[in-house]
């Protein structure tokens, strides 16, 4: 038996299919050496579709504009601001880095890639 972190199986694992992201977040609960539980959240991130893991709306939900958004990087708080694109309407969204997020090298695109967040440590 090679004795490897389970976590690196899930994250080559992950690494092949970006479609599961587009669907479902991963959870991995584990215990440590320790014998204490670790639970992380795998979440597939998308500059356009899944800022930081988020969900944005195909449409805008106040005015029912198709296809509506325009979007900026804001550097300083490594974040993600979406606003609608129609006249009058003030629809808007800012998604920003979970704390303690890790992106993984494996099965990283261009825009893309599946992100590692701690949800609890014990």
């Amino acid at each position: 038996m090679e004795r490897r972190a389970f976590r690196l199986a899930v994250e080559n694992m992950l690494g092949q299919s970006c479609k599961l992201g587009r669907h479902t977040d991963v959870l991995v609960l584990t215990v440590s050496e320790g014998g204490a539980l670790q639970v992380f959240k795998y979440m597939w991130t998308h500059i356009d579709f899944r800022p930081w893991g988020g969900f944005l709306p195909i449409q805008c939900p106040s005015c029912g504009y198709a296809d509506a958004w325009r979007s900026a990087y804001i550097q300083a708080d490594k974040a993600y601001s979406f606003e609608c694109c129609k006249d009058n309407c003030s629809q808007s969204y800012i998604f920003k880095q979970p704390q303690g997020a890790r992106m993984l090298t494996v099965g990283k695109n261009r825009g893309s890639g599946w992100m590692e967040v701690p949800l609890w440590i014990g």
